[in-house]
């Protein structure tokens, strides 16, 4: 990901004989990208590209997202920073803070013009953001709307043949109650029996 993302790519093409070169971390078709998302390859093509090693990159990246969470300024661009590296988590950790942003625009309404100052560039970031996420989906799945790791886990579960429920670890076992309630009384015993040689 690192020299991909050094060499000025989104993904390199599929090699011939990409049978070979199947592997859990890089989808195959329709290039050859890793499945993670966007923002870690610039940070590690930066870290390659600057100081020869890119882990240099990672805490770069970190320290830049610390920074852009602790500047209340840079608040869209933080959180468009931590979506891009992990979408999921991205989504669901700014919600909360949307309602207190809400809960605080309604009840100072009439003492402040935030809303009028700072919305269009908070739009402007997020706009950005989302077209970036989507190109840069669509360079390396070849549908906008498509996590490379989506492709990957797919791809995966097709191979190994398991259902994506499974690989999601959504157990779909009985809950073995009993023997859960017998290891429990097991373990509870040695502890006994270790506290009373003490």
């Amino acid at each position: 990901m690192a020299d991909t993302s050094a060499h000025g790519r989104l993904t390199i093409p599929t090699p011939p004989a990409w049978p070979h070169f199947e592997t859990f971390h890089v989808n195959i078709k329709p290039g050859y990208p890793s499945k993670y998302p966007l923002s870690q390859g610039p940070a590690l093509a930066f870290g390659q590209i600057v100081f020869r090693q890119p882990w240099v990159g990672v805490y770069l990246s970190t320290a830049l997202l610390c920074g852009a969470i602790l500047l209340v300024c840079s608040f869209a661009a933080g959180l468009l920073i931590f979506a891009a590296s992990r979408p999921y988590e991205g989504l669901a950790f700014p919600i909360p803070l949307f309602g207190y942003f809400v809960y605080r625009l309604i009840k100072d309404r009439p003492r402040t013009h935030f809303l009028e100052d700072s919305l269009p560039a908070l739009a402007l970031i997020g706009t950005i953001g989302i077209l970036a996420m989507g190109y840069y989906n669509h360079a390396t799945t070849g549908d906008a709307f498509l996590m490379p790791y989506g492709v990957s886990e797919r791809h995966t579960c097709r191979a190994v043949k398991l259902a994506r429920a499974t690989y999601l670890y959504q157990s779909v076992k009985a809950p073995q109650t009993e023997l859960r309630m017998r290891m429990r009384d097991l373990a509870q015993r040695a502890s006994d029996t270790a506290t009373a040689r003490s």
